[in-house]
């Protein structure tokens, strides 16, 4: 499932959650908040279909096929400037162990969603999306 709501000069957020009712009501918070939103329920997807390339990447911890933070990893090495939200039911040691697997903002599910909304909003105040 792939999900695309694109207009020009948005800032283009992929959502990695293997959830659909987490991917419904992330697409729909974000979509109304103005956000272009890819959904990926394969987080492999993410980094093949990727074009263009996404300013902010949420992602879940515990998918099929590889981990949250496998795919922080993978998409720091191919998009150094990307922000990273990582949502989970639990504290993930590795995130501690590795700066290269560690999100920009965890946040613990169960969350709200103004809560993702915010730390969106936080990684774009503090980490700007460069002019194309």
């Amino acid at each position: 499932m792939n999900k695309t709501s694109a207009q020009p000069e948005k800032i283009r957020i992929f959502v990695a959650e293997d959830l659909p009712l987490v991917t419904e009501l992330l697409h729909r918070v974000l979509s109304n908040e103005g956000y272009e939103i890819h959904v990926f329920n394969d987080p492999l997807l993410v980094l093949t279909e990727a074009n263009p390339k996404p300013d902010v990447l949420i992602t879940d911890y515990e998918m099929p096929e590889m981990t949250g933070s496998e795919l922080i990893r993978r998409c720091r090495q191919k998009w150094p400037d990307i922000r990273i939200v990582m949502l989970s039911g639990k504290y993930i040691q590795e995130l501690a162990k590795d700066p290269q697997a560690k999100p920009d903002i965890y946040l613990p599910k169960p969350y709200w969603p103004d809560q993702v909304v915010d730390a969106i909003k936080k990684l774009l105040q503090d980490k700007p999306v460069p002019a194309s």
